[in-house]
């Protein structure tokens, strides 16, 4: 029998989840759910097309628990929703309404790092590995039974846009090696157990500010965890204050050699390239 599905979501990780999906012959995608305040205009166009082509119904929504949203799910009578990469939370009115329940992608190794911007805490924690996650909605954030679970190493240079992709690209692989035997109803899911660690969005770690006391490890895994370029950061950005100024610190790099005779204390600026003090100079050479 087929599974009846709907995609909540608004990256490109939703997409390519989306087109699986329609392809597999033992579901029927009928509704796709997006947010104009996170979704990309170009995907949103994308993904319209896709879905009128597929004859898929398209709903651009700035708020998902609402009895629009309700009623349009509870008309479908739908099996199961993925969210992807949403950004929202859902509340019972919704995933109460889905028989098989709702299944989410979370780009941590639950139950660590449950909450938001995990892969930018995973970096500035110093962790070694790190993973990515798909389980069940429960009414309480991210602690729902595990379905599908990859761990893999972080690189030594690796930065916050650099593992948010590798997130992306282990989700993606998770979700299509898998599926199939989640619409078979061919799987187990596993409970969460062992140390949680939970950040909200209101955490912020040092509010963004460099601590020249910290160890030069520290420092580097601190810039890195705060480096999405070229993207935007919508997390906090890595800085230093000197004076009244405030720069913001995009690389550091541990000095090669160091003249033992100047006396200076941690934080000294030894080199810069800032022609104004008003210049921000994201490429400060420091001696931590």
């Amino acid at each position: 029998m087929h599974k009846r599905i709907a995609v909540i979501g608004n990256g490109a990780m939703t997409f390519e989840c989306i087109k699986f999906l329609n392809k597999n012959t033992k579901c029927e995608l009928l509704l796709v759910i997006s947010n104009p305040k996170h979704i990309n205009h170009g995907l949103d166009k994308r993904l319209f097309k896709y879905c009128t082509n597929s004859s898929i119904k398209y709903i651009s929504a700035p708020i998902l628990n609402t009895e629009y949203i309700a009623s349009i799910i509870r008309s479908l009578d739908l099996d199961y929703i993925f969210n992807i990469d949403s950004f929202t939370i859902i509340e019972p009115s919704i995933f109460n309404l889905v028989k098989n329940g709702i299944t989410n992608f979370h780009n941590s190794p639950l139950p660590r790092y449950r909450g938001a911007n995990a892969p930018s805490w995973a970096i500035i924690n110093d962790e070694k590995q790190f993973g990515v996650t798909w389980h069940f909605i429960e009414e309480t954030i991210d602690t729902g039974p595990i379905l599908w679970q990859k761990m893999f190493d972080i690189q030594k240079d690796e930065t916050a846009r650099s593992l948010i992709f590798r997130c992306i690209e282990e989700g993606i692989n998770l979700f299509r090696d898998n599926i199939s035997d989640l619409l078979e109803d061919n799987f187990k899911t596993t409970k969460q157990i062992g140390n949680s660690r939970t950040y909200s969005r209101r955490n912020t770690p040092n509010n963004g500010y460099i601590n020249f006391h910290w160890t030069t490890r520290k420092i580097d895994c601190f810039v890195r965890g705060l480096d999405f370029r070229p993207f935007k950061n919508n997390f906090i950005d890595a800085k230093i204050k000197l004076e009244d100024y405030e720069f913001i610190v995009q690389t550091v790099r541990a000095l090669d050699k160091f003249n033992e005779s100047t006396t200076c204390v941690p934080g000294t600026i030894l080199q810069n390239n800032i022609e104004s003090p008003k210049t921000q100079g994201p490429n400060i050479s420091l001696h931590p």
